[in-house]
C-alpha cells in the first residue's frame, strides 16, 4: 500500500513525532511500490531516481501564488548564521536572484545586487519577468509549516539534518550552469516543467570542503546526459557529486520546484573515526596532526570509502555501540582499509597531515576547515622552522599503523554511541528552533 504524502503533512501531526511509521522518503520515491526501501534499492549514493505522479500531488505542500506572501513576510531567518527578528529578506543570504551568464568562453552563475540587500516582492518580481532572473529562497522549512513538517519527517527518517530550498525559474532560461552538490538532494516539482541533464561524477561523493567548479576542459570530456523533463508531481533524487543542470524551455511559463537537501557534513566514516581518536585526546599536537591526516585521507583518490555516509538511519533502536557496529555492515572496515595508504608509517602520516593543511588553506571551500593545521603548528611540523611555535618543542610520536588501526576498532563502539548522541541533539535542537520560528511566524500572521 502506498504511503499518503498528504497524511504525512497534516497540521494536526505537528509537531513531528520521532520516528514515523511511514516514511516521507517512500511517499516521494517509490513509485506507489509497497515493498520499495530508500536504503535497499541500491540507489541511495549511486544513482538518480525519477518517479512520477499526479499534477496536484504537492499542491498541499506548497502552491507557487504563494510565493509573493512568503517574500512580503520579509522573515530573514539566517543573517549570518544567527536567528533574528522578522527583518525584509536579505540578498544571499535568504533569497538570490540569478541566472546562466556566458563570460570567457564558459557558462556562469550570475547573482543579482550587493549582499545583505533588502529584497521585496515588487524587486523579486520585476528581475524574474524582465531579466529572466530564476529566484532561490532559502530554508523554506523555516518559513512554511507544511515543508517544515515534511523536513522534519526526513530528518526523523534519515537521521541526517535536512533543508528545504525552493527554486522558480522563467521560460526560456537556466539559473545554474553545470556543478555537483555536497547534500544528497530530492526534487519535487510543484508547477511547471523542468529538463534535466546528469552526468556521471568528476568526484565520488564529495563532502562541503571538496565542492569545485567543473572547468571547460572537463566539461568538454563528459559523456552525453540522460535527460529527462520533470513535470508537476514528479520527483528525482540525485547523488552528491553528480553533475547537473536544469533549463525550462520556452513551452511553460516558468517552473517551481522545492529541493529537498539530506546535509551529511560529517556524517560519515571519516566522522566516526574522527570520534574513535579520542584516546589521543592528551597529546593536543599529536590528536590535530591525526586528524589532519584522517581529513587529508579521505580527500585523495581511493577516499571514498571515508567519504561514505554512515548508515545512520539504520541505527535508530541500536541497543549499544556494538550493536550499532554490527549495523554498519563492514562499512568502517573499508574505512579503515581506505587509511592505510596514508597513514602507513609515522612519516607518512605527517606528510598526509601536511599536504592535506598545506593545499586547504589555499582552497576556497577548505580555508577554514576545522582540521588544518594552525599556521605555528605547521611550521614547526611541516616545514622544520622553529619560529612561532608557541613553545611547541619536542619530538612528536606517532603511532606506527598497527597501533592506530588497533585502536580505531577498539574504539568504534564508544565512538559510535558518541556520534549518535551528538547527532540526535543536533538533529532535536533543529527541530525545537525549527517549531519556535514557525509558530512564531503564525502568531506574527494572527496579529496582523
Amino acid at each position: 500500500m502506498a504511503v499518503d504524502l498528504h497524511r504525512l503533512v497534516s497540521p494536526s501531526q505537528w509537531p513531528i513525532p520521532p520516528y514515523p511509521a511511514d516514511g516521507a522518503l517512500h511517499a516521494l520515491l517509490s513509485n506507489g511500490s509497497s515493498d520499495w526501501s530508500f536504503w535497499d534499492a541500491g540507489v541511495y549514493e549511486r544513482h538518480p531516481l525519477h518517479t512520477t505522479g499526479e499534477p496536484l500531488r504537492f499542491s498541499h505542500i506548497f502552491r507557487a501564488h504563494v510565493l509573493d506572501d512568503v517574500v512580503a513576510e520579509g522573515q530573514s531567518i539566517i543573517v549570518d548564521g544567527v536567528d533574528t527578528r522578522p527583518v525584509s529578506m536579505k540578498n544571499h543570504h535568504d533569497i538570490t536572484m540569478l541566472k546562466r551568464v556566458r563570460r570567457e568562453d564558459e557558462w556562469w552563475t550570475g547573482k543579482w545586487g550587493e549582499a545583505g540587500a533588502a529584497v521585496g516582492v515588487d524587486m523579486m518580481r520585476g528581475l524574474f519577468t524582465a531579466g529572466s532572473f530564476s529566484v532561490l529562497v532559502r530554508e523554506m522549512q523555516d518559513r512554511v509549516g507544511a515543508i517544515g513538517q515534511l523536513v522534519s519527517t526526513l530528518e526523523a527518517e534519515t537521521r541526517s539534518p535536512c533543508n528545504a530550498n525552493l527554486y522558480m525559474t522563467p521560460r526560456d532560461s537556466q539559473g545554474f550552469e553545470l556543478h555537483f552538490d555536497w547534500m544528497e538532494n530530492i526534487i519535487i516539482q510543484l508547477d511547471g516543467e523542468k529538463t534535466w541533464k546528469l552526468y556521471p561524477p568528476l568526484l565520488k561523493l564529495p563532502r562541503k570542503g571538496l565542492k569545485f567548479r567543473p572547468d571547460k576542459t572537463a566539461v568538454a570530456a563528459l559523456p552525453p546526459p540522460v535527460t529527462l523533463t520533470l513535470k508537476a508531481g514528479d520527483a528525482l533524487y540525485i547523488p552528491r557529486g553528480v553533475l547537473h543542470e536544469a533549463e525550462v524551455t520556452p513551452a511553460w511559463e516558468r517552473s517551481m520546484h522545492l529541493t529537498l537537501g539530506i546535509l551529511l557534513n560529517d556524517l560519515t566514516y571519516e566522522g566516526l573515526l574522527h570520534y574513535a581518536l579520542s584516546p589521543y585526546a592528551s597529546d593536543l599536537r599529536l590528536t590535530k596532526v591525526l586528524n589532519a591526516a584522517l581529513r587529508g585521507a579521505a580527500c585523495l583518490e581511493g577516499g571514498e570509502p571515508l567519504r561514505s555516509a554512515l548508515p545512520v538511519h539504520a541505527l535508530i533502536g541500536a541497543e549499544g555501540g556494538e550493536d550499532g557496529v554490527s549495523a554498519l555492515n563492514g562499512g568502517h572496515a573499508d574505512a579503515i582499509r581506505a587509511l592505510k595508504p596514508h597513514l602507513s608509517s609515522p612519516s607518512t602520516a605527517l606528510w598526509t597531515a601536511c599536504d592535506f593543511s598545506a593545499k586547504a588553506a589555499q582552497s576556497e571551500n577548505d580555508s577554514n576547515d576545522l582540521y588544518i593545521l594552525e599556521p605555528s603548528l605547521f611550521n614547526f611540523l611541516c616545514l622544520g622552522k622553529a619560529e612561532g611555535a608557541g613553545g611547541q618543542g619536542g619530538a612528536l610520536s606517532i603511532p606506527e599503523w598497527e597501533e592506530l588501526r588497533r585502536t580505531l576498532v577498539e574504539q568504534l563502539p564508544a565512538a559510535l554511541r558518541q556520534l549518535r548522541a551528538d547527532n540526535d541533539a543536533n538533529i532535536e535542537r533543529r527541530q525545537k528552533l525549527r517549531q519556535q520560528r514557525l509558530e512564531r511566524l503564525r502568531k506574527g500572521k494572527d496579529e496582523v
